[in-house]
């Protein structure tokens, strides 16, 4: 029986995908329709319309078309060893997008809990600070000087760059331990102890604990 052959339309209209498309695939050598001697009619097979599906799956799982480019043009002797490690690639190229979006939602989440803090305190002008136990945790620690500024002691340089030289990423609040109650009352400069928790491990020796008696 005589294959069946596609026009660029009836393959849009099958396939679900533009024309324009199409066209760009052919354009780069991943898809590209035969053509009637006669006349150069350019007409898609039933292999070329199935190779549309395979490269949709391909999107799917994040290959870029230059990695498909590979797939497809069958230059390769082992073909299906080269799809595997392409494969393998990708799960570790994705898993440390993974990581990266943990992360990120991390931060997030630390963040909001702050804000929403906030929030609650200046909706319901709240004016007493409640004290309560915290159990006790490993946090990444840099010893300061307070000069009285408490927004650069929060916002503090010296400690971004000491998060950015271990490789590390922070969450949640800034934690202040002021060596003097008394200095802190009278606005005197004093050393203190910042403190936050990291989403990376930290080496013990870099870290203090906070909180328990």
């Amino acid at each position: 029986m005589p294959e069946k052959r596609y026009s660029i339309g009836e393959m849009s209209e099958i396939c679900n995908i533009s024309k324009k498309t199409l066209r760009y695939y052919d354009s780069i050598g991943i898809i590209t329709p035969c053509r009637h001697d006669f006349n150069n009619y350019r007409y898609y097979t039933k292999d070329a319309l199935l190779s549309v599906l395979v490269l949709k799956y391909y999107k799917q799982m994040g290959f870029t078309l230059n990695e498909m480019r590979a797939f497809f043009e069958g230059k390769i002797p082992n073909v299906y060893k080269e799809i595997s490690s392409s494969f393998q690639n990708k799960i570790k190229e994705l898993t440390l997008a993974k990581q990266e979006i943990e992360h990120q939602h991390a931060s997030v989440c630390g963040w909001y809990d702050l804000v929403h803090e906030a929030e609650m305190v200046i909706e319901n002008d709240i004016h007493e600070i409640s004290v309560k136990y915290v159990e006790p945790v490993h946090l990444l620690s840099l010893d300061h000087t307070y000069d009285n500024d408490i927004k650069s002691a929060i916002i503090s340089i010296d400690f971004t760059n000491h998060v950015e030289n271990m490789q590390n990423k922070i969450v949640g609040p800034v934690i202040i331990n002021f060596s003097s109650f008394e200095d802190r009352m009278k606005d005197l400069p004093q050393p203190v102890r910042l403190m936050q928790r990291t989403l990376l491990p930290c080496p013990e020796e870099a870290c203090a604990v906070f909180g328990g008696t």
